[in-house]
């Protein structure tokens, strides 16, 4: 039991965040026909969702943005195709609002895999999770009902941040360039990952771009390489992109 005592905590957080994104909000949007709380945004998306199950959907045009005329759909896809996904066992509005609360509670884990990562101790992953589960914007933005795709921004970007720290720690590490570009391959495929979900996703590669002139910047002070983090950044970048 000792040596679980850790995976035991991150689950039980796990638990408490999904109920706390649900308990207080299911009985209000159920009875209501799942009803979506979220603004404009949460009823567009219901439109793309129900446009995509009944094959309506184009990507980029909608009929129904600045109707009759038509417009610009300016909502990246991958958060809708899921719901989609789902609503074919269940109504558009009960997938959307079931999803954000279990995406939600389930970012406690890369949470605590970065901070495990970022201070090399576990207790610290745990008590970042536990933190983040009771956090007020991340439960307003995951709870049942809610309709809108941050929380699967946050859980991709979550993952992403991780990836990304440890490509940053293995450049300029003897025998590191293998794992620093492996790792910042799969960064980069996350933040293409967060475009294809968040219409905000420009600020992550201003966030890459920042920390490979930092650490390039550092390293030419110390006299050290910096092809090895030119690479490894620039590979991230251009895989996202």
């Amino acid at each position: 039991m000792k040596t679980h005592w850790c995976a035991l905590s991150v689950c039980v957080i796990v638990v408490i965040a999904f109920l706390l994104r649900t308990v207080f909000a299911y009985g209000i949007s159920a009875d209501s026909d799942f009803a979506l709380s979220g603004g404009a945004g949460a009823q567009y998306h219901l439109h793309v969702v129900e446009s995509i199950l009944n094959g309506t959907y184009a990507i980029g045009t909608d009929a129904a943005v600045n109707y009759p005329l038509g417009g610009l759909n300016v909502y990246p896809p991958l958060y809708d195709f899921i719901a989609a996904g789902i609503a074919t066992f269940t109504s558009a509005s009960a997938a959307m609002g079931g999803l954000n609360p279990v995406i939600g509670a389930l970012t406690c884990i890369p949470v605590y895999l970065v901070t495990k990562e970022m201070f090399g101790n576990k207790i610290s992953g745990v008590i970042s999770a536990l933190i983040f589960a009771f956090l007020p914007l991340p439960i307003v933005t995951s709870a049942f009902s809610n309709g809108n795709e941050f929380a699967l921004a946050a859980f991709i970007v979550a993952f992403m941040s991780l990836f990304m720290f440890r490509a940053a720690k293995a450049i300029g590490t003897e025998g590191g360039r293998r794992s620093a570009l492996i790792n910042g391959a799969v960064a980069g495929i996350l933040m293409g990952l967060a475009a294809l979900t968040w219409s905000g996703f420009g600020v992550l590669f201003a966030v890459v771009a920042g920390a490979m002139l930092l650490q390039m910047a550092v390293y030419r002070v110390q006299k050290k390489s910096m092809t090895d983090a030119y690479l490894t950044y620039g590979l991230m970048m251009a895989i996202g992109l």
